[in-house]
């Protein structure tokens, strides 16, 4: 009785925090469209944006992502992560470059398993994954994303999983979960 209670009581509050997020979002891009802060119109803005994130919020932000209050609490994971993606940008167009000069290189699709509980946080690690040059996430199918590799070094799912997602994932699950 007590653990539906809590659990009816964490979903009404994880409404109540998406409905939040949406509106300031959405009057955060208001203010940088029009530009007018005048009382008037930031008010105006403010009814506007909570009536749409009234109307959308359950599209943003789904239920099983409740578990997800890091989003908000750790943006000093989250900037290492664009940090580190950026560098491994940097390293994976210098390998690709080298590897085109040298015509050494064996192209392939690999399957790899991902330990990311969330669903936002697989799909920003498919998309991380697909900014590093020689890699593409092609698509994810429930823990799993299948990647066209420019350079196979390897076919073992577990070896290729670790030459590609790095330290990718392991950042990412410190961000989202």
């Amino acid at each position: 009785m007590r653990e539906n209670f809590l659990k009816k009581d964490l979903i009404k509050r994880w409404k109540i925090a998406r409905i939040v997020i949406l509106t300031v979002l959405c009057l955060v891009f208001f203010l940088l469209i029009s530009f007018d802060f005048s009382i008037l119109s930031i008010f105006a803005m403010l009814i506007l944006s909570f009536i749409v994130s009234m109307l959308y919020y359950n599209y943003y932000l789904v239920d099983e992502e409740m578990h997800v209050s890091s989003i908000i609490l750790r943006p000093d994971y989250l900037l290492f992560f664009l940090v580190y993606v950026l560098v491994e940008s940097y390293y994976g167009a210098f390998s690709l470059i080298f590897s085109i000069f040298s015509k050494d290189y064996t192209p392939g699709v690999i399957r790899i398993k991902t330990r990311m509980r969330s669903s936002l946080g697989r799909m920003i690690l498919a998309n991380a994954i697909s900014l590093v040059p020689g890699t593409l996430s092609l698509w994810t199918e429930k823990h799993y994303i299948y990647v066209h590799w420019f350079n196979i070094k390897t076919r073992n799912s577990i070896g290729a999983g670790k030459i590609i997602k790095h330290r990718l994932e392991k950042v990412l699950k410190r961000v989202f979960e």
